[in-house]
């Protein structure tokens, strides 16, 4: 899956995908920034992820026709104002930073606890979790 930790101020994420059956790819971009000073993070299938961010910008309906697919998959929108953990059920459960998801979630949550940023977490977390690794990757959210 992936490691994706939050704060309060900065976003971190892994890159470690898998591609095909067992081939490990270090380059995957697990954090997007869809405007508005909104960010995506994907746990999970990177496809739905996309599925998800796109149908996040056009307003979240739960009654669209193409619902994004979670069902192994969690994501995380973080946002100058909020933040917002969603899974298959595709409804928005407030989260407060520090806050991680993914497989490595919990070791990077207990690093955040701990004093560690979240980009530091991140990189505990690959430690230990054979679904997370490669360059930590981060983003700044401005808030209020």
């Amino acid at each position: 899956m992936t490691t994706i930790a939050f704060d309060g101020k900065t976003l971190a994420a892994d890159s470690l995908a898998i591609g095909g059956a067992t081939s490990p790819h270090r380059i995957a971009q697990k954090i997007f920034d869809i405007g508005g000073g909104v960010f995506v993070a994907i746990a999970g299938t990177l496809g739905e992820g996309a599925k998800f961010a796109a149908w996040y910008v056009e307003g979240a309906d739960i009654a669209a026709p193409a619902l994004p697919d979670l069902k192994d998959s969690s994501v995380l929108v973080v946002s100058e104002k909020h933040s917002y953990e969603f899974d298959e059920t595709l409804m928005p459960l407030p989260v407060r930073a520090p806050c991680a998801i993914g497989s490595g979630g919990e070791v990077a949550l207990g690093a955040m606890m701990a004093g560690a940023t979240a980009s530091e977490a991140v990189k505990i977390a690959c430690k230990v979790d054979i679904h997370s690794g490669g360059r930590v990757r981060c983003v700044e959210v401005r808030r209020r």
